[in-house]
């Protein structure tokens, strides 16, 4: 599981047995942390700082002990509540179920609440932060006056080898340690949209030698850890504590981006090794997307960061005397046909391209990016490659104008999914290089597309839940990028409703309905001599539940097939 954040990026990974391995990718800058509690500096600037800033959120985690393990989190938090708070009104809230998975556990009879006037009586009441996330908002008796401050015992959850596959939200002890998310383990202030400065830090005075605490956005060892966040941004941090191991990159000690791994337990390989290896892809990563250390992106960063919506908008304001740059302005225009607060918040922070991309620019990324995908494919095996599917007709995919897609197999499944980002990547480098460079033909985009949807149409599917990146978008990237109408046509005809039949109910079925839904829109642009390259969903990036079967409005960015940009609104039916 990948959390992505601004200071550290805590990847998850779950193995099937413990120890579980905690990746802690740290992008960031040390003027971020402040002094310790409660020495004069600190009140200094935190003062300074009120009169300015929004207010101040902090919180004081104390593990608590029996015989050096870990068995549970005693919890402080203080903040000062809105000024309009009344007597009726929620006080602070918390999950008890996220996604499904069992959160925050509060210990019978350890909730104590007070400010200034004294001790505060607070009820819980049912409440649900959003779709994914249901517990409880505590009200209060009376009116507050001053800072709030809340304590309790975090209880974690009982986890046994018999336990299904999820996301690991909850709080579970492991190898004398714990790992626990926000939302198992912290309340928040009622108004999740809210922005606080927040100052984490953990009580480690009675813990045993060596005991260690990290934080999504740093480690203990630096003293208390302050970032600017909303009080959901709180919740979807994680945590761990113990007899942490690290890996810590000294190459990179004092630079604006570095690299520390943290863990639990015995690993079943050498943790060091790996660690660095992830480090080299880390830094390489790093440098190929500009990062500056302060914002740092995961997961779909590998496939979407490649293709910026600067470069389907740069043609349209060309002419605009306006002095925002191109990445600016297709954020104020998904603001305007939207109105997200995820878009006026990454303007207000300005994590976007400060400058506009050039051909140089995107020229040396692809080459850069190229030589990192001949590297993977030449350390593959012969076992690793695809196998046509030669045995009968049944083994070919058919195109309305007749000619054939092979299909594929891998004797290890697990492959595909990776041979599949190596194809979808080739496609994106031929695609950005055709954009900058008319000598460069997308003829070579096509051919890497059919080889593409022929692995797709030989992926075993119902097998790959817990991939980070699912068939359904390897399907979609190659509608995008692909010029051939035969193929896109054999995706829309034979790949969707094959998928539909394999999948007769649930969220997979509905990722399915969605792809239906964006091909026949791409198609009928198409016709229309617009080629669609890129959406985004208005339901997405405010933490909203995405029902099954709706009506979407999506932003498209594009081109008309070569010449020219576009940006437009449309309205898709899934049903």
């Amino acid at each position: 599981m990948v959390v992505a954040t601004k200071y550290v990026s805590l990847l998850i990974l779950s193995l099937a047995l413990p120890p579980t391995l905690y990746w802690t990718c740290i992008a960031g800058q040390n003027s971020g942390l402040k002094p310790a509690l409660g020495t004069d500096s600190r009140r200094n600037s935190r003062v300074a700082n009120s009169s300015n800033g929004p207010p101040e959120l902090t919180v004081l985690l104390t593990p608590l002990f029996a015989a050096d393990n870990i068995t549970s989190v005693h919890v402080s938090m203080s903040f000062e509540p809105r000024p309009e708070l009344k007597a009726t009104s929620g006080l602070f809230q918390g999950a008890t179920t996220a996604a499904s998975i069992p959160a925050l556990d509060i210990e019978e009879g350890s909730l104590q609440v007070f400010d200034a006037a004294g001790p505060l009586e607070v009820t819980p009441h049912d409440v649900a932060l959003n779709g994914h996330f249901v517990g409880y908002r505590w009200i209060t008796d009376r009116p507050t006056e001053g800072s709030v401050n809340i304590s309790y015992i975090a209880l974690p959850r009982s986890v046994s080898n018999t336990e299904r596959n999820g996301p690991v939200l909850d709080f579970r002890l492991e190898s004398g340690g714990l790992l626990a998310s926000g939302f198992s383990l912290l309340v928040a202030p009622v108004d999740l949209e809210e922005k606080y400065d927040v100052f984490l830090d953990w009580n480690l005075s009675r813990a045993p030698i060596g005991t260690k605490g990290v934080w999504t956005w740093g480690p203990s060892s630096e003293g208390p850890t302050m970032r600017r966040m909303t009080a959901f941004g709180i919740l979807r941090t994680f945590l761990a504590a113990g007899p942490v191991q690290a890996y810590i990159d000294e190459d990179q000690a004092g630079a604006l981006a570095r690299f520390n791994v943290y863990w639990l337990g015995e690993l079943p390989f050498d943790g060091d090794e790996l660690s660095d290896q992830i480090g080299q892809l880390f830094h390489d990563m790093s440098d190929f997307f500009d990062d500056d250390g302060e914002s740092y992106r995961c997961g779909w960063a590998l496939i979407v960061g490649l293709i910026d919506p600067q470069l389907a908008v740069r043609d349209i304001f060309s002419n605009n005397e306006t002095h925002l740059n191109a990445s600016q302005q297709a954020n104020r225009w998904l603001y305007s046909v939207f109105g997200r607060k995820c878009d006026q918040e990454q303007f207000e922070q300005r994590d976007f391209h400060e400058a506009d991309l050039d051909g140089e620019h995107v020229r040396r990324r692809c080459d850069t990016y190229s030589r990192r995908l001949d590297q993977w494919y030449e350390s593959l095996r012969d076992c690793d490659h695809p196998v046509a599917q030669l045995a009968s007709k049944q083994s070919f995919l058919m195109s309305s104008s007749g000619s054939p897609i092979t299909t594929y197999k891998f004797k290890d499944s697990a492959i595909a999914i990776g041979y599949a980002t190596y194809l979808l990547s080739r496609m994106i480098c031929n695609f950005l290089e055709s954009q900058i460079d008319h000598n460069v033909s997308p003829m070579t985009l096509d051919a890497w597309a059919q080889v593409l949807i022929g692995i797709v149409a030989g992926m075993d599917t119902q097998s790959q839940s817990f991939t980070p990146m699912h068939a359904d978008m390897f399907v979609l990237f190659t509608v995008f990028l692909c010029a051939n109408l035969d193929l896109v046509n054999i995706i829309l005809y034979v790949i969707v409703p094959g998928m539909l039949k394999t999948y007769v109910a649930g969220p997979e079925r509905g990722r399915w309905k969605y792809v239906k839904a964006v091909v026949e829109l791409v198609v009928r642009e198409r016709l229309r001599g617009r080629a669609i390259r890129y959406m985004i969903d208005a339901a997405g990036g405010d933490h909203k539940f995405w029902p099954l079967d709706s009506t979407r409005n999506i932003a498209a960015f594009g081109d008309y097939n070569g010449p020219g940009s576009f940006r437009d609104v449309y309205t898709i039916n899934i049903d």
